[in-house]
């Protein structure tokens, strides 16, 4: 356990308010004694402020070790807290809460997770980090979206934008609201993350949100920063299909096979495609793709539907059952 206290000045003196000192508290587990330790200079093993070393000890409290530390008892740690407390930026309360809500989202508690929050923003009303974790725990656990909004925007301007980014992602997936999620993941690329995940995501976002012309454009901006990559290729012949470009989507891919025929999903992809016009072909794709990975997804639910559709239940449910929480289950039913 770590904890940080702040200090403008020393307390009892008022002749270096304008310096923060900083008070480091950590122990190992809820067994051990708590430790107090304060900033110490690596070379010449001293504390880097001699001045809060002698306040410790005219305080009545042991000199620090060569690595700063002191062991506190129970009783010392009372009294120290009792020192230093009442000029502090944060509260040991607020502490408190904000290692109680951790423990509780490590347990699974998001209940009790979400009272201790809300502890900490009485004890903490300034902290940061616990009114970020806050608008998280709002969206996840009250799944109110308008409070989540209403808090983040009041902390936005103070925080990381990437925080804030994911945040308002966070949000928008909660309402349902393709259209900002967007709007947001074309941020992130415009500011430079523009990994191949982060392309596929905004094609994606943009399919979500009906703009199919959009999420196709941002795979192909998306493939001129990574030529030659095999997922997001595969989105493409995806919306190609979806804008009904069918021809040009089966030939995309039929050049993608050509180019490299160990990829299973390209089979897969254009027996999907082609499963309407051409069933037969679909089926060889389908094969192609399963002789190279047996438990290909797209291969595995295409041909579960033609057996399906051959009155081969037993061979349908066989495929499909794996696949059922992906919206297959009337079908495996």
């Amino acid at each position: 356990m770590l904890r940080f206290l702040m200090t403008h000045g020393l307390p009892g003196q008022s002749d270096n308010t304008s310096r923060a000192y900083r008070w480091e508290f950590r122990r190992p587990d809820e067994t051990a004694r708590w430790q107090v330790s304060v900033p110490t200079s690596r070379i010449r093993r001293a504390p880097r402020r001699p001045e809060q070393a002698r306040w410790l000890q005219d305080a009545g409290f042991p000199a620090p070790g060569p690595d700063g530390v002191i062991p506190l008892s129970e009783g010392e740690i009372d009294r120290l807290l009792g020192l230093i407390e009442p000029h502090t930026e944060r509260s040991w309360a607020a502490f408190e809460a904000f290692d109680a809500r951790a423990r509780s989202i490590a347990a699974g508690n998001m209940s009790a997770a979400f009272e201790h929050s809300l502890k900490l923003l009485r004890a903490a009303p300034e902290w940061l980090e616990a009114r970020l974790q806050h608008v998280w725990l709002l969206v996840v656990h009250e799944r109110d979206a308008d409070a989540a909004q209403s808090e983040l925007d009041a902390i936005a301007a103070s925080a990381d934008r990437k925080e804030v980014r994911k945040l308002r992602q966070s949000i928008a997936l909660l309402r349902d609201d393709w259209d900002a999620y967007a709007t947001h993941q074309q941020e992130i690329v415009d500011e430079g993350e523009r990994n191949p995940w982060d392309w596929e995501t905004l094609g994606l976002s943009y399919w979500a949100a009906g703009n199919l012309q959009g999420g196709l454009d941002a795979i192909h901006r998306g493939l001129g920063d990574h030529p030659g990559n095999r997922d997001l290729a595969h989105r493409a012949a995806e919306l190609m299909d979806a804008l009904g470009q069918t021809d040009d989507a089966i030939a995309y891919l039929t050049d993608l096979i050509a180019a490299d025929p160990t990829h299973p999903k390209s089979w897969a992809l254009r027996g999907w495609v082609r499963r309407a016009r051409a069933p037969d072909l679909a089926a060889a794709d389908y094969r192609a793709a399963l002789e190279i990975d047996p438990d290909q997804p797209v291969a595995r639910v295409g041909r579960g539907l033609q057996r399906l559709d051959a009155g081969d239940r037993d061979g349908a449910r066989e495929d499909l059952k794996p696949f059922a929480h992906c919206g297959w289950q009337g079908a495996a039913d």
